[in-house]
């Protein structure tokens, strides 16, 4: 687990309060409930190292005269900042003891003027307990979230990957409240080519695909987090280019409804399955990514496919044909009849 604490090396100078910060961090967390201990503070042994080699740490040797005496002479001024740090993650005998944190601290250096050139973040890397429970993860982020409330610039990351592992009850609402503002973009957007009876029906079909697509984050052993809640949403757009389409095939047809839908999924059978198939081969390579959030928006895309699909080719064509061909037929009848009586006018 890494907490971060970020500011330049002027803010880190200058006040006194973010330059204790990741001190007071380590002591906060390390009182959390799930610590499991092996804190490693490389700012905190920067700051005990010029409380005892202060001077030495400017002048870069243990052997030269020591300029100022303590912590107070590594902050001086921006130039013994830069200097003491430097020797204290490159220069013998101090990095043989700290260079291993060079690493910690997010820094740029210049080997020839021997000076740490910029400071960017601090990081603090610890344990944490193992926890098999999603209840009991939150808990755990919400309560390290608690600590880093109060410093500006303040983040975690961790291996647990947070988003995906440890945001289960706050991400149910937002869940719902996107996937409802999105079905409410589609339902205005529809109106505009579909009848009311034919939008209904679609709008039903996109929320049976995210309510399959739960079933198949389920399947992949997956929880309901913040990486495959922003998928869900996004299987809104996915869905509406299957079913849309269809319905507007249906719309346009003629005949009863069953023909209607026969007619609606063969006209748009090539041009769907083409874009279902190119979305998956431009999906699959990310299966393969390093990164846990790449493979669940892979998976998720694959899935919202091929449920969008399965869905746009069976239960919609079913529903319309059930629901709405009644009404359509009609009409159509009637412009029809509308039209020979047209054609024998002319006549």
């Amino acid at each position: 687990m890494n907490a971060v604490v970020r500011g330049s090396e002027y803010e880190f100078l200058q006040s006194s309060e973010l330059r204790y910060r990741p001190v007071q961090l380590e002591a906060a967390l390390s009182s959390t409930t799930y610590y499991a201990g092996h804190m490693t503070n490389a700012w905190g042994e920067f700051l005990v190292a010029c409380d005892y080699f202060g001077g030495y740490l400017v002048a870069g040797s243990v052997g030269s005269q020591a300029n100022g005496v303590g912590g107070a002479s590594c902050f001086q001024n921006i130039s013994t900042l830069r200097s003491s740090l430097y020797h204290f993650l490159y220069t013998s005998p101090f990095n043989t003891a700290y260079r291993e944190y060079s690493k910690m601290i997010d820094h740029d250096v210049d080997y020839q003027r021997q000076q740490i050139t910029a400071i960017r973040a601090v990081r603090l890397q610890y344990a944490i307990a193992n926890m098999n429970d999603q209840k009991t993860r939150y808990q755990d982020l919400k309560e390290r979230d608690g600590i880093t409330g109060g410093g500006a610039g303040e983040t975690f990351t961790s291996q647990l990957f947070d988003v995906v592992s440890q945001s289960y009850p706050s991400v149910v609402p937002d869940t719902a409240l996107n996937c409802g503002v999105g079905a409410a973009a589609v339902v205005v957007s529809l109106f505009f080519f579909l009848p009311p009876s034919v939008v209904a029906i679609v709008v039903c079909c996109i929320f049976l695909i995210d309510l399959l697509l739960l079933g198949w984050i389920h399947l992949l052993g997956l929880n309901l987090n913040l990486a495959s809640s922003v998928c869900m949403t996004m299987a809104i757009g996915f869905a509406i280019d299957y079913a849309s389409d269809i319905a507007y095939a249906f719309h346009r047809a003629s005949g009863t409804g069953h023909q209607r839908a026969v007619q609606a999924c063969f006209s748009m059978a090539k041009p769907v399955f083409v874009g279902g198939v190119c979305s998956l081969l431009a999906a699959g390579p990310v299966l393969f990514s390093d990164t846990l959030s790449g493979r669940i928006f892979a998976s998720m895309v694959v899935g919202t496919v091929s449920i969008g699909i399965a869905v746009g080719f069976f239960a919609l064509p079913a529903a319309l044909a059930t629901f709405a061909g009644h009404g359509m037929r009609q009409q159509s009848s009637k412009t029809l009849a509308g039209s020979a009586a047209s054609t024998v006018q002319q006549a």
